[in-house]
């Protein structure tokens, strides 16, 4: 009788570590980040970028209006879910956010930096986003995609407002 009681409890405690364990695994697992419209690619990276204030917004093109006008908006988006203020700011900021249109040289040479491929065929409104550590590149094909590429930046800081970081990933749409 001793001998079942112990088997008995012993399978029990087994049972309730793996459920504990399988918890505790899946709490680990960062989720997907939701966004809308779904993205055609999301790689999720390692790794977070945290936007405070040696955080920079650089335009590739400072001649460009829709862009300046995007990243204005993303600026006051961030201000006002996270209470960061983004500044614009040249190319010795520690941290960078950097967008424009992927055909120009600063962009293509941050997504080289990135291991991304600026080759890819996008449409018109189409964009790739690449958050690192110390940068992000918002690369659209024109000036909308540009826009739509932000938009989706500020759905990832959003998310988790509360920390003003953006988690790692690629994203190509």
């Amino acid at each position: 009788m001793k001998t079942t009681l112990t088997r008995t409890f012993i399978l029990r405690t087994a049972i309730l570590g793996a459920f504990a364990f399988a918890g505790v695994g899946a709490n680990a697992q960062t989720p997907k980040p939701q966004i809308i419209p779904a993205p055609k690619q999301l790689t999720a990276n390692e790794g977070k970028f945290d936007i405070g204030l040696d955080t920079r917004m650089a335009l590739a093109d400072g001649q460009s209006a829709e862009d300046r006008f995007a990243a204005q908006d993303f600026i006051d988006d961030v201000k006002q879910a996270a209470g960061v203020t983004v500044r614009f700011g040249g190319n010795s900021a520690r941290r960078e956010i950097l967008i424009g249109r992927i055909d120009l040289t600063r962009i293509q040479q941050a997504l080289k930096r990135a291991a991304l491929d600026s080759s890819q065929q996008l449409s018109d409104e189409g964009y790739i986003l690449s958050v690192g550590l110390h940068e992000v590149v918002v690369a659209g094909k024109t000036a909308t995609g540009t826009f739509y590429g932000l938009q989706t930046l500020k759905q990832l800081v959003r998310g988790d407002s509360a920390n003003a970081f953006i988690p790692g990933m690629k994203i190509v749409d």
